[in-house]
């Protein structure tokens, strides 16, 4: 286990590292190595624990930060498979419609089958004994 000291003696469990200074500088001059130093440069231990610990506190809120979008696009993801469950509801509904509207055998398109139909009723209209001559004419 680390062993950490501050001014005031041994850090212990009960100390905050966010609400007490003089412990986050205890923290911080226990965590930097002689290769920190060389890195951040030379200058005072006051400065050089500032910096850590304002390098530390960035890490955190860019963590924080890939946090919340990994969380946003979780949602995201479970939207869209809710759409794409949907969809998928919805395109066995409307083919099971198709099939009872138009038939299994019929592999033509509703415009196809409409237009058929027209000249059916056409034809129907012309052979009647019912319908005379005037009004058999298309509309």
């Amino acid at each position: 286990m680390p062993y950490f000291a501050s001014s005031r003696g041994p850090v212990t469990k009960s100390d905050s590292l966010l609400l007490d200074n003089e412990v986050a500088i205890g923290v911080a001059r226990s965590l930097v190595t002689p290769r920190d130093v060389r890195i951040l440069g030379t200058g005072d231990d006051n400065r050089l624990v500032s910096d850590v610990v304002a390098l530390c506190l960035q890490n955190a809120t860019t963590i924080t930060s890939v946090g919340h979008r990994l969380i946003a696009k979780s949602y995201e993801l479970e939207a869209l498979e809710i759409l794409g469950k949907r969809k998928r509801d919805h395109d066995g509904s409307f083919a099971e419609a198709k099939r009872v509207i138009f038939g299994s055998s019929s592999d033509k398109p509703p415009e196809v089958v409409r237009k058929d139909l027209k000249e059916d009723i056409q034809r129907a209209k012309l052979k009647s004994p019912m319908v005379d001559s005037g009004s058999a004419t298309t509309r």
